[in-house]
């Protein structure tokens, strides 16, 4: 984290993601991949912008530096797993908007201290699993070096990946296409 990535990060566009879990017409998981947009579970049909034969793929260059903004909408949390790039701890808001991932100058006395235990020293550290709170802000940077090709974000939590917790990932845009077809099938 410095100030040459600050400003590489600055000009590119934030990558969102929100676990959700949906109640109107039964019961539906899945992520919104921006603020305010649709709910998508993985495999759903889908033909906005990101659209790569009719589901939702999130592009991503090769060789480019992302923030990210993680949250859980709802109730409870979810641990967020990616696949072949890491990604470095910036910060993770509570819903106070309170850096919890610094580190903390003294040692806690006081039981009602501890809140946020888990999430203590961790601002700078790289991480592929992150469990993800509700109504909390991850802001978190990747990099994406070399490898090109598909691989799949999702929730760790098994039950809720099978009901669609899961996007396809693409880094593209060197010997990678980004229009390339979708592989027959993802896993994790």
């Amino acid at each position: 984290m410095t100030k040459e990535i600050d400003k590489v990060v600055a000009a590119r566009p934030k990558q969102y993601s929100a676990f959700v879990l949906a109640f109107a017409n039964g019961l539906k998981f899945g992520f919104r991949h921006k603020e305010g947009g649709d709910l998508i579970s993985f495999g759903d049909k889908f033909d906005g912008e990101g659209s790569v034969g009719g589901e939702y793929v999130r592009q991503l260059q090769v060789g480019q530096t992302d923030e990210w903004e993680l949250t859980t909408e709802n109730f409870g949390g979810h641990p967020f797993h990616i696949h072949v790039n890491p990604f470095q701890i910036v910060k993770i808001l509570n819903p106070d908007g309170k850096d919890v991932s610094e580190a903390l100058s003294e040692p806690v006395t006081d039981p009602n201290g501890l809140e946020d235990v888990q999430y203590r020293s961790m601002k700078g550290q790289f991480k592929d699993t992150l469990f993800i709170k509700a109504n909390y802000k991850f802001i978190l940077r990747s990099h994406y070096k070399k490898f090109e090709g598909d691989f799949v974000q999702h929730c760790h939590i098994l039950d809720h990946e099978d009901q669609g917790m899961m996007e396809t990932v693409r880094v593209c845009g060197g010997k990678f296409p980004c229009d390339s077809p979708l592989p027959s099938s993802l896993h994790h």
